[in-house]
């Protein structure tokens, strides 16, 4: 039997209707639809990853109970063979760890980091443990400065990327194969929990440089945003609710509870106020101006300090660098030349061409961004301003970038108006002068102090009277003693000797220059320990350093 014809109308109907489906299908935005397609795969990742934990955390079927049937045949899809390979683990995963703790076991992951608590560089090394840290781009640089972070104990990463793992990919660092095709934000994520479950991951497969992307990146790492990682905003990318992100936060197994609160973290110092931002830092990892003026505008907004890296197009050279709102230069106050002139910096991409990429140029770029990230985290050494590398030569240049007066960001302006009159106050000069006098209270403890408590050898700086034997601390000139020629002087210029007026008086003049504490010591004329004199003039000066000096004289000593 025949099917009717459609009548003209319906046909008229059919055909409007696929004349709208696709004015709907060339409005669409590529990079809207990207995001639509990275959270959905995520949500997929997520749900497949659910189903398998609650599998294996089930009780395995009694020997009455038969068999479950075999799961029908899947066509392969990277979705699927991401989840079957990365699953498999050859090593059973750690427990949490409450408290950090300074014992020396093979099983204390942070026995090494909290030595620097004990060798006095850090005062409180378990304060990484409260500090919150955004990551915005998740790839050569912000995936292995999130590793270091993780492996340093840092309590909470946000991460911000819109991206998917390709094997374009794997000439860098942290990124495997079986991650193709997962997102990276949730790539990532699994590989640092894996790493330290003690460290709380927050996945956001957003893209900043959109208007909604904005808004989300904004409300993440707000005080509002708190928890955005459990619920409505995680993974938005269209300015609602992301179901990608609250998959991406439940699959780590963590709670709300988890999260470090901002408020147990100790009051930031004067001048580093950050009353909207629910995060310490903002790192930024990112490869194109858009998404860096993004963060910049965030920031600025609320007070938040953030860190800029990134790596040259020929992969030969990168920087980081440090912005705090009103105390130092914005992305804006001096901008790169394309961001200046106003270029689209899209249209100066060609089809083929693509930048170039080394892991040893992106390590060495996180390794000192996240270097800079520990000082200012955790308040030891010096944070730098602005730190290059150039890999040709080995050249690190260093510099300080002050604000722009004239900044063409009104937020800019406004900081730097704040931060100035807060510099100029009372409560802050007094600041300054508490901090000259603990500088200088720490000098004087370090002066006193010795310079090595423990002396298992015995060994003394400065030697003993003229006319006593012994090796003491011989100087001579290069080719001598620091140049492999041993006791007394042989090979070298001159050893040290006692005969001679013109000698003794030249020996005098070297001593009065030396300072207290150490002395020349001159073997005897018949050979103490074996040393034969070359000649009686004096020891001569040298530019060798205490430690060399020890060195030598314990070498004699063995003769």
């Amino acid at each position: 039997m025949s099917r009717p014809s459609p009548s003209p109308s319906r046909t008229a109907e059919l055909v409007r209707d696929l004349q709208d489906l696709q004015a709907s299908v060339d409005a669409l935005d590529p990079s809207t639809l990207q995001d639509s397609v990275s959270r959905l795969a995520a949500q997929v990742h997520s749900i497949n990853e659910r189903l398998e934990r609650a599998a294996s955390a089930s009780p395995s079927p009694s020997p009455a109970r038969a068999p479950a049937p075999a799961p029908a045949p899947q066509k392969p899809t990277a979705t699927t063979t991401t989840t079957t390979t990365t699953t498999t683990t050859a090593f059973p995963a750690r427990p949490k760890i409450a408290k950090m703790s300074s014992e020396v076991v093979d099983s204390n992951p942070y026995s090494r980091l909290m030595a620097l608590q004990r060798m006095g560089i850090v005062k409180d090394y378990e304060r990484i443990r409260r500090a919150t840290v955004a990551i915005v781009g998740v790839g050569g640089v912000g995936s292995v400065a999130a590793e270091m972070l993780a492996r340093c104990g840092v309590g909470a990463l946000l991460l911000f990327d819109h991206d998917a793992v390709e094997l374009a990919n794997m000439n860098r660092l942290f990124f495997r194969p079986e991650h193709c095709g997962m997102a990276k934000t949730d790539a990532a994520a699994k590989v640092l929990r894996d790493i330290n479950p003690d460290v709380r991951v927050e996945a956001h497969a957003i893209n900043v440089t959109t208007v909604d992307g904005l808004e989300a990146f904004k409300r993440s790492v707000s005080r509002e945003g708190a928890g955005a990682g459990e619920g409505a905003g995680a993974g938005a990318g269209e300015g609602g609710a992301g179901e990608g992100g609250a998959g991406a936060a439940e699959d780590g197994g963590h709670d709300a509870s988890d999260a470090p609160a901002s408020s147990a973290a100790p009051p930031p110092p004067p001048g580093r106020p950050r009353p909207l931002s629910r995060v310490d830092l903002v790192l930024s990892c990112v490869d194109n101006y858009e998404a860096r003026l993004t963060i910049n505008q965030v920031c600025l907004e609320l007070g938040q300090a953030w860190m800029e890296s990134g790596v040259s197009e020929d992969a030969v050279g990168g920087h980081i660098q440090t912005l705090v709102p009103g105390a130092s230069a914005c992305f804006q106050c001096v901008p790169p030349l394309i961001v200046a002139s106003g270029v689209d910096e899209r249209t100066l991409k060609r089809e083929g061409v693509c930048a170039a990429s080394l892991p040893t140029t992106m390590g060495i770029v996180a390794g000192l961004l996240v270097q800079n990230a520990l000082k200012r985290l955790l308040d030891f050494g010096t944070v730098s301003p602005y730190t290059g590398y150039a890999s040709l030569t080995d050249y690190f240049p260093t510099m300080s970038i002050r604000a722009n007066p004239t900044c063409p960001n009104p937020l800019c302006v406004e900081a730097q108006r704040r931060h100035a009159e807060q510099e100029a106050s009372p409560e802050a000069a007094a600041r300054r002068a508490a901090e000259a006098e603990a500088a200088r209270a720490a000098e004087a403890e370090d002066a006193r102090r010795p310079l090595h408590e423990s002396n298992e050898w015995g060994i003394e700086v400065g030697g003993g009277d003229d006319g006593e034997g012994g090796a003491g601390v011989e100087e001579e000139e290069e080719g001598g003693a620091r140049g492999g020629g041993g006791g007394g002087g042989g090979g070298g210029g001159g050893a040290g000797g006692g005969g001679g007026e013109e000698g003794q008086q030249q020996r005098q003049q070297q001593e009065q220059q030396l300072p207290p504490g150490v002395s020349f010591s001159a073997a005897p004329a018949g050979g103490g320990n074996g040393a034969t004199l070359q000649n009686q003039a004096a020891v001569q000066g040298t530019d060798a350093s205490v430690d060399e000096l020890t060195a030598a004289l314990a070498a004699l000593s063995k003769q």
